[in-house]
């Protein structure tokens, strides 16, 4: 996913490059325009922190998953810039897997824990953007800001895996905020856009019961999700 960002920043100077070409016949887009998406978007866990009973833990590993959302979106337009914000539904998933005896280098024995968490979010973003073409009917740009998202409370959960002998359960955040980066083309009415966002927030609220004889009341996984998605849409 950070190849992704790596990529969009790199062909800023010649996407730029190529907008500063004269045009005469350049048109700009109303001043307002609002669309519909519709998408799909990948998942993936960063572990910020983990520690249980005190002990820091390092390894994890995970499985992204894809998940997919509905967005309507407002741009208010100037030659050059925009600022785009809305309102999204999204479905979003993700597992990851920690062995919980991994602090201890002479353990012979794996505790690895597994949570999936599943969620619809509310999503909002807060975004600033730049037309690198604005040259009617086409148009492309680079964007990034803030998004909030917020779970909805009744589907919002984390399972955890193999725990048919323990009582684990976890709390998960009421609201999450991410930062997002990202590239739309435009032409004509149709859109493809191109999104990475990058979790600033921890999801985690915190565990309570034990697992595996470990004490879940000390344990903090702070981590947090990056999402990269891809939607098709319509400008109106």
């Amino acid at each position: 996913m950070k190849r992704v960002a790596a990529i969009i920043l790199i062909l800023i100077p010649f996407l730029s490059a190529s907008a500063d070409k004269p045009d005469a016949g350049r048109v700009s887009m109303p001043s307002f325009t609002w669309d519909l998406k519709f998408g799909f978007s990948a998942t993936g866990t960063y572990m910020n922190h983990a520690e249980t009973e005190g002990h820091t833990l390092k390894k994890y590993s995970q499985d992204t998953q894809v998940g997919h959302f509905f967005s309507i979106n407002g741009h208010y337009n100037s030659r050059l810039y925009y600022i785009k914000t809305g309102i999204g539904i999204n479905k979003n998933k993700s597992t990851f897997y920690i062995d919980l005896n991994s602090w201890d280098e002479n353990s012979e024995r794996k505790n690895e824990l597994g949570i999936t968490t599943s969620a619809f979010n509310l999503s909002i973003p807060l975004q600033t953007g730049i037309h690198i073409v604005n040259n009617e009917p086409y148009s492309m740009s680079l964007f990034t800001g803030p998004k909030i998202r917020v779970p909805f409370v009744d589907d919002a959960s984390s399972t955890i895996l193999g725990t048919n002998d323990s009582d684990i359960s976890e709390s998960l955040a009421e609201l999450n905020w991410g930062w997002t980066i990202g590239l739309t083309v435009r032409t004509g009415s149709t859109l493809i856009e191109f999104e990475y966002e990058i979790g600033i927030s921890n999801i985690s609220k915190g565990f309570t019961g034990t697992y595996n004889g470990v004490n879940t009341d000390g344990m903090r996984l702070d981590r947090h999700v990056n999402i990269l998605s891809f939607s098709y849409g319509i400008v109106f």
